[in-house]
């Protein structure tokens, strides 16, 4: 499938430095996500402290529900149960 506006979660790395001492600011980050619009988010993580790690994935995991079904997996099982 040819998607012109894919998910997207564009991740800053080194959340555990002071702004100074990363590549990318989060001002830069944020830019980014808001130039390309669409399903494009930005997070900030910490490989070393293990930080936003998990949620970053659960994040990307509902972008990709979201844009498959329309909804997050939680609100289709909470639908199929409401119509028993």
């Amino acid at each position: 499938m040819n998607d012109p506006n894919p998910a997207i979660l564009l991740l800053g790395n080194k959340r555990d430095l002071a702004e100074g001492g990363r590549k990318v600011s989060e001002e830069e980050g944020r830019g980014l996500t808001d130039k390309w619009g669409g399903s494009c988010r930005w997070r900030e993580v910490s490989a070393k402290l293990d930080e936003g790690i998990t949620d970053a994935f659960e994040e990307m995991t509902n972008l990709i529900e979201i844009k498959r079904t329309g909804q997050l997996r939680s609100e289709a099982k909470n639908t199929k149960k409401s119509k028993h």
